[in-house]
């Protein structure tokens, strides 16, 4: 797994790049400070390709979670 840094003026924040990442998500999310409630921000078409796959991940990691579908487009 490959970690960018971002820094920004007044914070900042990691990308993590690699394979596995959906099944380990709990556990980064407890890594980083996060934890309990989750909320998924994401579009129908991500939705119905991986939502369902995270979403157990983080429930078996102990999160509670919600999916927020938005629709495509910058409008939204």
């Amino acid at each position: 797994m490959k970690q960018i840094e971002i820094r920004l003026a007044e914070r900042g924040y990691q990308i993590r790049i690699g394979g596995g990442l959906i099944e380990a998500a709990g556990d980064v999310l407890k890594e980083v400070g996060l934890k309990n409630r989750v909320v998924i921000i994401t579009n129908p078409e991500i939705k119905r390709l991986w939502g369902n796959r995270l979403e157990v991940t983080l429930q078996a990691g102990g999160c509670q979670t919600m999916i927020l579908e938005v629709p495509e487009g910058e409008e939204h």
